[in-house]
């Protein structure tokens, strides 16, 4: 399994792109930065997209990119959404005012450009070849953290998301989890718009990590939902403690909530340990100098 971080923040800058990762090129989480990072070449190969919900930054892509693939795939890109979210694209986005519905208009091929399917969440149901494990979490709108296994491979993704109990309660049975990324939205000082929002800040994330018993799992954190905030508001606030020791216990690909920069960080199942080069901020500085990591 083949992960790209290809935008991590709430925002969108020249230099930050907003959430969306994409797995063994086919496989997209969230819509925020696919046509502002992927050639049309790699956008083509899209097959599906999952959405965690309907919030502007984690769909803002799906219209211009049905407008750029059109005429260029023989089968629609399928929209994976929760019932809610499947309402609120219909009703809000593709409905001929705001943009044409590109689920009903079909290319020269005879088909539609984008085919919206929706699931309860909760439920557990096929993307291809990867079965995917949806999970509630809390957010103003409905909002799910996934699962994802490929068949070798586990990782999960937490989504949108504020203080939450399902989430951890499925990861804690969940068997071989490599990876798993991770909200962080806004500094301590500002916990009180987290906690309206449905957010979490690097002290209500260390809490949250107290709920994760991680039985062995090898793998990876991520805060993926990273805004763009002057780096003195940023700097220094990871989770000390319990939280600080869980997270270090896992192998970091990214810790960039507080330093804008291009998001396009790689990380593969094949060779994990590549993003273990990589000091996170909270272990200070190494007295050994290295090379940046080969997958930044």
């Amino acid at each position: 399994m083949k992960l790209t971080v290809l935008g991590c923040h709430g925002g969108e800058l020249p230099r930050c792109r907003s959430t969306c990762f994409l797995v063994d090129g086919q496989l997209a989480i969230d819509a925020g930065s696919l046509t502002s990072t992927l050639s049309l070449e790699d956008l083509i190969k899209v097959d599906h997209i999952l959405l965690t919900h309907s919030h502007f930054d984690h769909v803002k892509d799906l219209p211009l990119m049905s407008d750029l693939i059109i005429g260029r795939r023989d089968k629609p890109v399928t929209i994976w959404s929760s019932a809610e979210c499947t309402k609120t694209l219909k009703q809000n986005m593709f409905n001929n005012v705001l943009w044409p519905d590109f689920t009903r208009i079909k290319s020269d091929k005879k088909v539609p450009v984008l085919t919206l399917k929706s699931f309860k969440p909760g439920a557990t149901f096929k993307i291809g070849r990867y079965t995917v494990k949806s999970i509630p979490v809390t957010h103003p709108v409905e909002s799910c953290g996934f699962v994802i296994n490929d068949g070798t491979t586990t990782m999960a993704i937490s989504g949108d998301t504020g203080p939450t109990e399902k989430l951890w309660k499925v990861l804690n049975k969940t068997k071989g989890l490599k990876a798993l990324l991770l909200e962080t939205s806004f500094p301590n000082a500002l916990q009180a718009l987290a906690d309206i929002s449905g957010h979490l800040t690097p002290q209500t994330l260390e809490a949250e990590l107290t709920k994760f018993d991680r039985k062995g799992c090898g793998g990876a954190a991520l805060s993926p939902k990273s805004g763009i905030r002057e780096p003195a508001q940023g700097r220094a606030q990871v989770p000390a403690g319990s939280g600080a020791r869980a997270l270090r216990c896992v192998r970091v690909l990214s810790h960039c909530w507080y330093r804008p920069r291009p998001c396009r960080h790689r990380w593969s199942s094949a060779s994990p340990e590549a993003p273990h080069r990589a000091r996170p901020p909270w272990l200070g500085r190494s007295t050994r100098r290295s090379p940046p990591p080969a997958w930044c």
